[in-house]
């Protein structure tokens, strides 16, 4: 059997599409064509059908799917264990994180991790976390890093650093307020926030129950869908942020200000999400070398 055209194969099932597999190899799109036209005839069954201007996998596609990913992981481990060997490590490892770890947290890791082992290939995908779990349940990442408290029962969570929602204000607001403050005072404040579907906003929202709260209690001008939006917003808008303390890089923190509750603080957990059972050891390797950068015990 042929493991190029099981790459392909996987590539175009990821996708549902001939064009973006064709842009993701750097092949020309008969040449996905024809590569899918003789893995059927070796399988000796239809793989997609086409529906519309899409394609589908058919039964025996999503058989072939299964069992292909399986056989993508087992090359995926060899060539890892085959790099131990030699004293190098390599493979390939698609990473999905949510929005506030893939643009603060994580890129410095994979800068070091790629510095370390320059034989890996890396790719990161962000989304929010409900995105990332559907794309871990799809296969399409290796790993997932989120933000969450909701657990899945086919996911194994592994806590990775601590977080902090805040309310954090920029200096140049015409509202000003304290350092801490009542949740009295809470429904006063104009508010902005991440949209639904996003780890943060969870959080948020399982605060304010046990405060006793909702989102219609509150005051929320806007919710927008990453943190830089919110923090591009803050300026002279009069609003309060509500976001992640990670989010502020070292050269913006003169620009902000940090508030938060008197009676209930919004502490969190960034955490690596992995299929039950995934035996991706470059995965795994790359959790480790991740709590290692950032001092965290296992």
């Amino acid at each position: 059997m042929n493991l190029r055209r099981i790459t392909i194969f996987l590539t175009v099932a990821k996708h549902l599409s001939y064009t973006k597999a064709a842009r993701e190899l750097y092949m020309s799109q008969p040449a996905i064509t024809k590569n899918i036209q003789e893995f059927e005839q070796e399988l000796g069954a239809r793989l997609f059908n086409r529906k519309g201007n899409s394609i589908e996998l058919t039964p025996a596609g999503k058989l072939a799917y299964s069992y292909s990913s399986d056989i993508d992981q087992l090359i995926q481990n060899l060539t890892y264990e085959l790099g131990l060997m030699n004293e190098t490590q390599a493979g390939n490892l698609c990473i999905g994180a949510s929005s506030t770890i893939s643009q603060y947290l994580i890129p410095p890791v994979i800068a070091h991790f790629k510095e370390s082992y320059p034989q890996t290939s890396i790719s990161l995908a962000s989304g929010n976390t409900s995105e990332i779990n559907t794309q871990l349940n799809d296969d399409l990442i290796d790993v997932g890093i989120t933000e969450g408290h909701r657990k899945l029962k086919n996911f194994e969570y592994i806590p990775f650093k601590d977080d902090e929602i805040a309310f954090i204000s920029h200096i140049d607001s015409p509202i000003s307020i304290p350092d801490i403050f009542p949740k009295t005072t809470l429904s006063e404040l104009p508010l902005v926030i991440r949209e639904t579907g996003s780890g943060t906003r969870e959080v948020f929202e399982k605060a304010l129950k046990q405060l006793g709260l909702t989102l219609a209690d509150l005051n929320i001008l806007i919710s927008l869908g990453s943190t830089e939006s919110i923090k591009s917003f803050l300026p002279g808008s009069g609003a309060i942020g509500v976001f992640s303390t990670s989010a502020i890089r070292k050269g913006e923190q003169a620009s902000f200000t940090f508030s938060y509750l008197k009676e209930y603080r919004i502490p969190r957990k960034f955490q690596f999400v992995i299929k039950h059972g995934s035996a991706h050891k470059l995965a795994r390797e790359f959790i480790r070398f991740s709590k290692r950068h950032y001092n965290v015990s296992s």
